[in-house]
């Protein structure tokens, strides 16, 4: 059914009424319907996907004439046994911590995305509970958060933060375990070979 704005009262009714059922003004505009609305946000979604897929073929193609570029995989996604040489991936963006087990990364790097994606889809910091320093989730997830933390053998995140420090991008490393069902890995850098950390797989990129 066609619908019209009152141009008085900017309230919404059918354009089958000639007067404003709510304040009595003439009727104004016609408000486009809900179908027209969606092919107009749908043919946007499908021009930015068009420009976007253009972009990666044209990036794709100028990192194949580039001998230089060096590939890199994500230690998430490619098997990086013992003794693989990678370097660690950072951004501000893509923050990460490394910890002194396996089961502490995985803990602080969890808390630490949930609180990255609810302040990026929010735009605003994540509220935070008072008792474990840890930010607010679904119901659902909350037993996720307890699993972790559990493992962890910590009762709050600031605990886990004590024992973790903030990673550092392009800090080559060796592979020393892998094994763990976990998301993070153990490592030793480069640098310092007493120097030797857990990270999440996802931060972690395999040299080629």
């Amino acid at each position: 059914m066609p619908l019209t704005v009152c141009k008085k009262c900017e309230k919404i009714f059918s354009s089958e009424n000639q007067i404003c059922p709510y304040c009595g003004a003439a009727a104004s505009r016609h408000v486009p319907s809900i179908e027209k609305q969606t092919d107009i946000r749908n043919a946007a979604i499908g021009f930015a996907l068009l420009v976007l897929l253009t972009f990666i073929l044209i990036l794709g193609n100028a990192r194949k004439d580039d001998a230089h570029v060096v590939l890199l995989k994500s230690c998430l996604i490619s098997a990086c046994p013992t003794e693989t040489k990678a370097v660690t991936a950072s951004s501000q963006q893509e923050p990460y911590y490394t910890c002194k087990s396996g089961e502490l990364s995985d803990y602080a790097n969890y808390v630490l995305g949930v609180m990255l994606a609810q302040a990026d889809l929010a735009g605003v910091s994540p509220k935070i509970t008072g008792k474990t320093g840890e930010p607010d989730v679904p119901q659902n997830q909350q037993p996720i958060l307890d699993g972790y933390r559990t493992r962890a053998g910590v009762s709050s995140f600031e605990e886990a933060l004590s024992k973790c420090y903030r990673g550092r991008g392009n800090l080559k490393v060796t592979v020393i375990d892998s094994t763990t069902g976990g998301n993070s890995i153990y490592v030793r850098s480069e640098e310092n070979q007493k120097d030797k950390f857990w990270l999440p797989k996802a931060n972690l990129d395999k040299l080629q």
